[in-house]
């Protein structure tokens, strides 16, 4: 039996909020740890809060079509940016691998994270 398109669009909310709320976590995580980048830093504050009224709007989407959120979807997206993280405290953020302090300073004033896909962003945002 296909499922209506009403229930298509659920699903979609549904996994687009779990994802909101683990790139949620994910930012928090990384913009707390991000010292010697104060510009990256500034605009990943930014983005969390783009991010947090992304999730409020597709929570309010689904609670007005008499859904709800997926607790589940959003456990196991929550774990995996823990076990992301985990791995991640191995390798520090923070080394700088420009050759000379012009060259960071260039390098990271360069960094744009406008037009690219939300995945695209988190993927940079990790290296």
């Amino acid at each position: 039996m296909a499922n209506s398109p009403r229930d298509n669009l659920a699903h979609w909310l549904r996994d687009a909020h779990s994802m909101e709320v683990g790139t949620l976590d994910d930012l928090r995580r990384l913009a707390s740890r991000i010292e010697s980048y104060p510009q990256l830093k500034a605009r990943i504050e930014q983005h969390i809060q783009e991010s947090e009224g992304q999730e409020r709007r597709l929570k309010e989407l689904l609670e007005s079509m008499g859904e709800s959120t997926s607790a589940l979807k959003e456990t196991v997206t929550k774990l995996a940016g823990n076990v992301q993280a985990l791995v991640g405290t191995f390798f520090s953020d923070e080394e700088p691998v420009a050759e000379s302090s012009s060259e960071l300073r260039n390098g990271a004033a360069g960094l744009r994270v406008e037009g690219l896909t939300r995945g695209q962003r988190r993927d940079s945002l990790r290296r």
